[in-house]
Order: C-alpha cells, then sequence, then structure tokens
C-alpha cells in the first residue's frame, strides 16, 4: 500500500480496525500507525498466537471469515507470508484489507519521509508520537526490552544507545556509516591496505557496466546495513535478483526504523567492492565495542541465520565472558586470532574521541581487513544474559561528554 493510501484511510468514517498479525511489526508500528490513523482497533488475527497483543484479544483467521466485511484489516506481516495471507484473504472474498508492511521496513521509511516533508499540519499532529524521536523510541525499547526507559538519566548499555541516537549528531558520524565515503576516512586514519578495493559507485543499479566488473565481485548500498549481493560467477549470477534487492533498499531511508541517526544524511548509491575470501564460505567478522578510543570487548559470530549462529564475546586478553543474547554460545573453542593486538590498536586509533562505536574486522589470509563502523550496536533494544551486563557495559559509556550536543 503506497503512502498516499494509507494516509487517505484517515479520512475513513468507519473506524473499526484489525491487524493481520501479532508480531514485533503488528504489536508495534503496524499498531502505532493504525491507532495514529484513529482507527479503533476491535482485535489482532493471527493462526500462531492466542491470548492478548497490546491488551486486544487475538483471534484466529477462522473468526475473520465468519465476519467477512465487517472490518478493515491491516496485514502486518512482512514477505511471503505477508503475500499468503493477503491471498488467503481475497480467495475468501474479502476485500477490505490493506498490506500495511510489503516493502517491510522501506515502506516505514516511505511513511516517516512523508509524513516528514508534509505541509499538512493535521495530518502530521495525528502521528506527533511516530515523529517525535524521542517518543517512538521509548515505545519501541519498552516493547523490546519489557521496562520503560529512562533517556533523560540512561544507565544501561541499550538506554545510553538511544540517548546517543538523540544526541550525539556529530557530522563526521555519516562520513563513518557510509559505505562509500567512509574508505577514504580509513585509508588516511590507518592506511589504504585495511580497504576492500572499490570497483564502482552508481546511484542506480541499471547504471552499473557489469562488463566492466570482474567475475568476482561484491554490490551493497552505502546508506543502510546488510543490502549485500554477492556475485561469484557472472555466467550464474542472478542480476534480476539483485536488481530487485537492491533497488528495493535503495528507496529506504534507514534512519526511520529505529532512529539511527548516522544514517540520516547518507546519499543512496550502490557500491561494487573487490571480493574478498580465506577460501571459507563465510568470513567471520570481529566486532569490538569502544568506549572513547578504549577497546574493551570482542563479538564473535560464527554462522549464519540460516543455519546455527552462534555470538560469543571475549575481553581484550581473550577470555571466555559470561554474554548471552539471543543466540547460543559456540559449542566449538574459538581460537585467539594472531592479529588480536593489531585490531584492538587500529580499534582505538579508529574510534578516538566517540563515546561508543563497533569496530568490525574480518582476517583475510593473515590480514587484517576493515569491514564498518556500527554505532549503535543491536539498535540498542537487545537483552543481555546475565542481565547485570547492560549496567556494566552501560558504566563504560560516558554520555557527559558530549552533555552540551
Amino acid at each position: 500500500m503506497d503512502c498516499k493510501t494509507f494516509f487517505l484511510l484517515s479520512k475513513k468514517t468507519d473506524k473499526k480496525a484489525c491487524i493481520y498479525g501479532a508480531g514485533e511489526i503488528g504489536s508495534f508500528w503496524g499498531y502505532l500507525l493504525v491507532k495514529n490513523l484513529g482507527f479503533e482497533i476491535e482485535c489482532y488475527i493471527d493462526g500462531y498466537k492466542e491470548g492478548e497483543c497490546n491488551g486486544i484479544k487475538i483471534n484466529s483467521p477462522e473468526w475473520l471469515l465468519q465476519k467477512k466485511n465487517e472490518y478493515i484489516i491491516f496485514v502486518a506481516v512482512v514477505g511471503i507470508a505477508g503475500s499468503e495471507i493477503c491471498e488467503f484473504l481475497r480467495s475468501n472474498e474479502i476485500e477490505n484489507y490493506f498490506w500495511l508492511c510489503e516493502g517491510g521496513d522501506e515502506w516505514l521509511s516511505e511513511v516517516g519521509e512523508a509524513l516528514d516533508n508534509s505541509d499538512d499540519g493535521e495530518l502530521k499532529k495525528k502521528f506527533d508520537n511516530f515523529l517525535d524521536d524521542k517518543e517512538y523510541l521509548k515505545l519501541r525499547f519498552e516493547r523490546r526490552m519489557g521496562y520503560i526507559p529512562d533517556f533523560d538519566n540512561p544507565r544501561t548499555f541499550n538506554e545510553k544507545i538511544n540517548w546517543l541516537k538523540l544526541h550525539d549528531h556529530n557530522p563526521k558520524y555519516t562520513i563513518m556509516a557510509d559505505k562509500y565515503g567512509v574508505k577514504d576516512l580509513i585509508a588516511s586514519t590507518i592506511g589504504k591496505d585495511y580497504v576492500i578495493p572499490l570497483l564502482g559507485v552508481w546511484e542506480r543499479f541499471d547504471d552499473i557496466n557489469f562488463e566492466l566488473l570482474p567475475n568476482q565481485f561484491v554490490l551493497k548500498c552505502t546508506h543502510d546495513s546488510g543490502s549485500v549481493v554477492i556475485c561469484k560467477d557472472k555466467d550464474t549470477f542472478d542480476f534480476q535478483k539483485a536488481r530487485e534487492c537492491l533497488e528495493k533498499r535503495l528507496k529506504m531511508n534507514y534512519f526511520w526504523p529505529d532512529r539511527e541517526w548516522a544514517y540520516r544524511g547518507i546519499k543512496q548509491r550502490i557500491i561494487a567492492e573487490k571480493y574478498v575470501s580465506d577460501g571459507n564460505e563465510s568470513l567471520i567478522p570481529y566486532k569490538i565495542f569502544n568506549f572513547m578510543g578504549k577497546p574493551e570487548i570482542i563479538q564473535v559470530i560464527q554462522g549464519d541465520k540460516t543455519s546455527m549462529e552462534s555470538i560469543d564475546y571475549f575481553d581484550t586478553e581473550w577470555n571466555l565472558l559470561d554474554i548471552r543474547q539471543n543466540f547460543p554460545n559456540s559449542i566449538n573453542h574459538i581460537v585467539k586470532p594472531k592479529e588480536l593486538k593489531q585490531m584492538l590498536e587500529l580499534s582505538s586509533k579508529l574510534s578516538k574521541g566517540i563515546p561508543f562505536v563497533r569496530t568490525d574486522f574480518y582476517i583475510i589470509q593473515g590480514k587484517v581487513i576493515f569491514s564498518e563502523f556500527t554505532f549503535y550496536s543491536d539498535s540498542g533494544a537487545e537483552r543481555f544474559y546475565p542481565s547485570h551486563w547492560d549496567k556494566d557495559l552501560g558504566d563504560l559509556i560516558d554520555i557527559e561528554v558530549n552533555s552540551g550536543v
């Protein structure tokens, strides 16, 4: 559903609605946006959950079939599952539905930018708590973390990460978060040998001249996280799938879903990089947490979300820490990299003067390669087990150095 159609729904006189999907999307920003439109949310519909969501009863899809078109239905499920729900509604002659998030976070970004640029004061007023970064982040934090944050006097790591989103707006961070702009910064700070070679930069997918690229390369967007397309052989490369993926992400301002300030002003482009590998199927990232230029802990992620992903933490002497998050610790012994001291020294240089930033590296055939900066680890909404780590890591972030920002 495009933004114009979505906003026009606020003019409807019949304001009875159901949200189809009681997961994270439906329970947070689906709920927030539908409520701001002025709808009375009668119930949730979900085929896998029972009980209540946001204090509202969850009914089954079968219940909905009995009601037919008594309600406007907002489908708050992404991807193939969302498409299947829409087909289920169509096949059962339910017409009064709207797919809120056909584009996932991209659609949320479109809504945010449309509201931000709108001259309709009445419409913007309806979405005050969506447009207000502090209020939005409070609601998001409570939904994910299970408690109300104190952003005025933050104490935990997650609270302080959100405080930094709201207050620490150093223009340098935008360059550091830009996958294109950061390359010159890294080369001038620690040397070009640590930079993955750039093969090209374009504003549109169709501007890429693939004949000039080598047989293997990597494409990614400059302004977000996760939009990576790998080509290992141009003869078997799925160009259409790559186009769909990258053009979809080019439409998105990565700031809006989680209000990560550093991404807001990055120019949206595609870059091609040299394909680098150590011979394994996937590289292991070493993610170093730095506090005012001092490395403190290293996060090591193995596997991926399609297999068994594990997350482990080590101190700077490579002692395994008892930190767990949303994935289990590895069952295998993780060998201390010979290049650890070098990575820590580079991290210290790159993070000097910054309250918190994560510096990510790969080790490729014995050579340290810079990957990226991350200012908002897990976007400031990740539970730590045992829970004291949230406070312990929070104690390392000195926000007073930026109290005047």
